[in-house]
């Protein structure tokens, strides 16, 4: 996901322009203080499942300097973090499919995010936060998971 303070960056490269008036924090800030000093400004953020917080989620990683790349028309190689991207996926999908009650929630967030997809759709181009979704029980599991394999990434 990302935002840009002027139209045509925004459109450009496919990025929103948020329609939030409230409080902000830095980035917001940082945003319109560009503006002010007529820069372009582009933020972006990556997904990063709530529940994995504690955790380098590598997939992030790799979206995030996949776009950044495309961005900066910069060539960045990104094979290794990819591929070690994949194996924690399939690390985290094996974790939830071992554990019933984990992957009953993870099912329960996955319909979550989709209808919440089909609300955005329906308002494009507004910018609309995540629902706050609890995750305790699925991220202890899973710190325990990492903990057992001798991980901490």
């Amino acid at each position: 996901t990302g935002a840009a303070t002027d139209p045509n960056v925004s459109a450009h490269h496919g990025l929103t322009r948020s329609t939030y008036e409230g409080p902000t924090g830095i980035v917001g800030v940082l945003h319109t203080l560009a503006g002010d000093d007529g820069l372009d400004a582009v933020s972006l953020w990556a997904g990063v499942p709530h529940y994995l917080a504690a955790t380098t989620y590598l997939a992030g990683a790799v979206a995030l300097v996949e776009r950044a790349s495309r961005l900066l028309q910069l060539d960045v190689p990104l094979e290794g973090l990819a591929r070690d991207a994949a194996s924690q996926l399939d690390d985290i999908t094996q974790v939830v499919r071992d554990e019933e009650e984990l992957a009953a929630y993870v099912g329960e967030l996955e319909e979550r995010v989709d209808d919440q997809d089909e609300d955005v759709e329906s308002r494009q181009g507004t910018f609309l936060p995540p629902t706050p979704v609890s995750g305790e029980q699925l991220a202890a599991e899973f710190e325990r998971y990492l903990r057992d394999r001798g991980g901490d990434s």
